[in-house]
C-alpha cells in the first residue's frame, strides 16, 4: 500500500495531538510535519511540498490564517 504524507497546521496541540493519534492508527498514513502559524506553514512548506500527500490546515492560525496560506 501507498503511505499518504500528511502536514498538520494548527496552533491547538489538543487538536494536532488528537489528529496526529487518530493518523497513527491507520498504517498508510504518516504525519509528516506539523506548524503551529501560517508563516511557518509556508516556510516549512517551501521544502515539504514535493513530498506530501495532504495539507490539513485550520483556518484561524496565527499571523495569516489557513485560506492565506492555501
Amino acid at each position: 500500500s501507498t503511505m499518504i504524507r500528511i502536514f498538520l497546521v494548527d496552533d491547538q496541540v489538543v487538536m494536532y495531538r488528537t489528529l496526529k493519534a487518530q493518523f497513527k492508527t491507520q498504517t498508510d498514513l504518516q504525519v509528516m510535519a506539523q506548524a503551529k502559524n501560517g508563516k511557518r506553514a509556508l516556510e516549512q512548506l517551501k521544502t515539504l511540498a514535493p513530498f506530501l500527500d495532504i495539507v490539513l490546515i485550520h483556518i484561524h492560525i496565527p499571523g495569516m490564517n489557513g485560506i492565506e496560506v492555501i
